[in-house]
C-alpha cells in the first residue's frame, strides 16, 4: 500500500507545530518573569528611595539642630563679649565663668573660644600653658574680619593644628561699639562626632552617608571612611555639575545604589 506525501509530511507538521507552540509559550514564560522582575526592582527601589529619603530628613534635623544649637551658644558669647566691652573693658574671670556655663549646655562640641582682632585666642580653652592659639589665617576668621556683619559663618573642614583632630568651626564677629572688628567667638565640632551619628544607624554592608557643603559639593564627613576619619574631607565630586558623579563620589569612587544618603549642609 503506498502512503501518500500528504500523509508522510503529517507527522513533521505536528512536530513543527508543538516546537513553535512550546517555544511561544517559553517566550510568553521569560517575557512576564522579566516583566515582574523589573516592576519587582521598580518597587523595591522606590521603597528603598523613599526609606532613604526619610532618614536623611531625619538626620538633616538632628545635625541643623545641633548646628543652631552651637549657634545660639556662639551668638550668646559674642553678645556678652561685646556688652563687657562697651561697659569699658573684658572681665577674663566673669567671662570664663560665662563660657564654662554655656559649655555645659553644648557637650558635643569641643570648647567656646574668643580671638582678639589679630586672630589670637585670648579667651578659652588654649592647647598648653605659653602656646598661643592663632586663628588669623582660617576662613572664618578672614571671612568675619573682612565682612564683620552679624552673622554665622561655618568652616571649611581642617585638621587642629595642636591637638591633630577633623573640625569645623562655627563663629560669629565680635564688634566694637562702633561697629569695628574686634574679633570672633567661635565653637568647634569634631568630624567624629558626624561618624558617631551615622555609625549609629544600620544602612548595610554597601550603604553610605556623605555630609557634603552646598556651596561646592565639598566632602565635610563621609560614614564609613576607609582610610579613617577627616582623610577625604575637602574632596569635590567627580564629574562636576553630574548628581551621578555626585553619587559616585560620596561612596568613594564605586557605584552604589541612588538611594545611600547624601546630606548638603550650607557652609
Amino acid at each position: 500500500m503506498e502512503i501518500s506525501p500528504e500523509s508522510r509530511m503529517a507527522p513533521v507538521r505536528f512536530i513543527i507545530y508543538m516546537a513553535l507552540v512550546t517555544l511561544g509559550l517559553n517566550l510568553l514564560t521569560i517575557s512576564l518573569s522579566c516583566f515582574f522582575l523589573v516592576k519587582s526592582r521598580s518597587y523595591c527601589n522606590e521603597k528603598a528611595e523613599i526609606s532613604t529619603r526619610n532618614l536623611a530628613q531625619v538626620l538633616e534635623q538632628n545635625i541643623t539642630g545641633t548646628i543652631s544649637k552651637a549657634d545660639i551658644a556662639v551668638y550668646a558669647l559674642a553678645k556678652e563679649v561685646e556688652r563687657q566691652i562697651g561697659a569699658g573693658g573684658v572681665d577674663k574671670k566673669q567671662l570664663t565663668g560665662y563660657m564654662a556655663l554655656i559649655q555645659s549646655h553644648i557637650p558635643e562640641f569641643e570648647g567656646l573660644r574668643v580671638t582678639n582682632a589679630e586672630g589670637q585666642v585670648i579667651f578659652g580653652l588654649q592647647p598648653a600653658p605659653g602656646v598661643v592659639f592663632d586663628a588669623a589665617d582660617r576662613d572664618y576668621f578672614i571671612k568675619l574680619r573682612n565682612n564683620p556683619q552679624d552673622r554665622l559663618v561655618v568652616s571649611k573642614p581642617f585638621r587642629v593644628r595642636i591637638a591633630h583632630k577633623w573640625v569645623i568651626i562655627l563663629a560669629r564677629p565680635i564688634t566694637r561699639p562702633d561697629g569695628s572688628f574686634a574679633g570672633v567667638a567661635f565653637a568647634a565640632l569634631s568630624l567624629a562626632k558626624f561618624d558617631q551619628l551615622f555609625s549609629s544607624i544600620d544602612v548595610g554592608g554597601k550603604g553610605v552617608f556623605a555630609l557634603r557643603d552646598g556651596s561646592d559639593f565639598g566632602l565635610v564627613s563621609r560614614y564609613p571612611e576607609p582610610e579613617g576619619t577627616g582623610s577625604a574631607a575637602g574632596e569635590e565630586p567627580e564629574g562636576a555639575g553630574s548628581f551621578h558623579g555626585l553619587l559616585r563620589s560620596a561612596a568613594g569612587g564605586v557605584d552604589r545604589p541612588p538611594w545611600h544618603g547624601i546630606l548638603i549642609y550650607k557652609l
